[in-house]
């Protein structure tokens, strides 16, 4: 029994014949595939669901023969291209710098108006809630005041 569970298995990650065939001869093979969501194939089962994608394995690059002293010398740079370059890249980074702070000093800039304008909705809700407390308290006032008149004005 163990035998053929294992031949099953082997046979599902086999790859396909019509896809062997096309590597060699150079045309596509027709292919027809569903990828199940794995979030609802049972985990015992994950093993042998295979991924959408299939591995790619590079070569490594043959490696170059070295050449002799003289092909070296006649090849590199000369002193003053090595210069040229190594000003150039010494001034992009400083333009990279400058650009770089100029950015930061901005995030700063929104930084600090972004917490005068959070410290300015405080201070705004704050105030219309005292204004609120008094225009309730006042309103009650103004509610016993109209009482104690509406009882002078029964009296009469």
């Amino acid at each position: 029994m163990p035998h053929t569970v294992q031949h099953a298995v082997n046979r599902f990650r086999q790859v396909c014949s019509s896809y062997q065939a096309s590597r060699f001869n150079g045309t596509s093979p027709i292919s027809f595939s569903v990828t199940p969501n794995p979030l609802f194939v049972p985990s015992h089962l994950r093993p042998f669901v295979l991924p959408p994608f299939r591995r790619i394995y590079l070569n490594s690059p043959a490696p170059d023969p070295t050449p002799p002293d003289d092909d070296v010398k006649a090849l590199g740079p000369s002193e003053e291209e090595v210069e040229k370059i190594t000003a150039r890249l010494h001034m992009e980074n400083a333009v990279l710098r400058q650009s770089c702070h100029a950015w930061r000093a901005r995030a700063n800039a929104h930084v600090a108006a972004h917490l005068g304008l959070s410290a300015l909705l405080r201070l705004a809700r704050e105030q219309a809630r005292i204004l609120k407390e008094e225009r309730d308290e006042l309103a009650r006032k103004c509610d016993t005041l109209k009482r104690k008149f509406s009882d002078v004005d029964d009296r009469r």
